[in-house]
């Protein structure tokens, strides 16, 4: 098979579980770039191995780091995925079939499905979780607000209904742990930002909003126990987010009076 003309870009830490598969999935691109975070397992050995181009960097910042990663591709196209993300077979035949015909777009975007507990996730805030991965390298650059990047893209794009594979969270304690540090990171972002102020109204109405829509408008509960737990998890770290921005402003305040105090 004719390799694409597509650099496939991933950034990784310590993810020698599951970046061989991410990168099998992708046995139809050109290249494959790969930014470790100086793991400490065999994350750039197995990468190598499957012919990947592996360089280090330590870590940026979720937008930073891809960015970065982008800057070693080599095609004029690029698609992105995390360590923990395979491109469907289904996906696979739909991109194939795109540079077939050539692209029309300078961008295209998928659904993402994730892989929780015991069943794929097809409702919630889990799904459709559209994201543009496929998109020419000098139309794009990733922007958002960390940890939670997106595609700025100069140009249009075309939505195509396939999915990305997430494998995502190991068990119900990896959902709570990453909830927990990306939790740590917005909540800092709201301080500087300044939009952290009356955080317990905001904590009361996000995280009760957040499991009503996940729950209900989004029918998260068709996923069974699953869509109710990702609820709760949702809500939950709605509201330490907010928590955790009381607490900066009371250790800011703590800290300024016994600064005074010593003056």
């Amino acid at each position: 098979m004719n390799k694409l003309p597509i650099s496939a870009c991933i950034i990784t830490l310590n993810e020698a579980g599951n970046i061989a598969e991410c990168i099998k999935s992708m046995d139809f691109v050109s290249e494959v770039i790969v930014l470790d975070s100086f793991s400490d397992d065999d994350t750039c050995t197995i990468a190598e191995s499957l012919g990947a181009k592996v360089y280090k960097q330590k870590f940026l910042g979720h937008i930073e780091q891809k960015n970065k990663a982008l800057s070693f591709a080599s095609m004029e196209w690029v698609l992105a995925l995390d360590a923990d993300e395979r491109v469907s077979p289904e996906l696979r035949s739909s991109i194939l079939e795109i540079f077939r015909n050539k692209p029309n777009y300078d961008g295209y975007r998928f659904h993402r499905s994730t892989w929780y507990l015991t069943r794929w996730i097809k409702h919630g805030r889990f799904y459709p979780d559209k994201q543009l991965r496929l998109f020419k390298k000098d139309k794009a650059i990733w922007g958002g607000k960390n940890p939670h990047d997106k595609i700025i893209l100069t140009g249009q794009f075309c939505d195509i209904p396939q999915d990305i594979l997430h494998y995502s969270y190991e068990n119900i304690f990896d959902h709570v742990k990453t909830s927990n540090n990306f939790s740590s990171i917005q909540s800092k972002q709201l301080v500087t930002s300044n939009r952290g102020q009356f955080p317990i109204l905001k904590m009361m109405l996000k995280s009760h909003w957040t499991f009503f829509e996940s729950y209900f408008l989004r029918r998260g509960f068709m996923d069974g126990r699953e869509g109710l737990i990702i609820a709760l998890i949702s809500s939950f770290s709605m509201l330490i987010r907010y928590a955790k921005v009381y607490e900066i402003s009371v250790s800011r305040s703590t800290l300024n009076s016994k600064k005074l105090k010593q003056e």
